[in-house]
Formats: C-alpha cells, sequence, structure tokens
C-alpha cells in the first residue's frame, strides 16, 4: 500500500513540474495572473 501511495505521489510531482515548466525564467507576476494568488506561502529565509 505505501508503494502506491509513494508512486501516486511522485506522478502528481511530476505533473505539476510539467505544467510550471512554462513559467521558468519568466516573472513571477504570470502564473498568478493565470491561477491567482497563492493560499499559501512559505518565508525561506
Amino acid at each position: 500500500m505505501k508503494g502506491i501511495v509513494l508512486v501516486l505521489a511522485v506522478f502528481v510531482a511530476g505533473c505539476a513540474s510539467q505544467i510550471m515548466a512554462d513559467y521558468i525564467g519568466k516573472s513571477i507576476r504570470e502564473p498568478i495572473l493565470d491561477y491567482g494568488p497563492p493560499i499559501n506561502e512559505v518565508d525561506l529565509g
């Protein structure tokens, strides 16, 4: 069961990285205009 969850997590993460690949090197405003403001943020220091 843990293996299935791990495989699904990797698959979902891969899909998200492909979607955001179009925004590499562009302004942070572009994905915000397309998807809206973030619902959560993390201060990385």
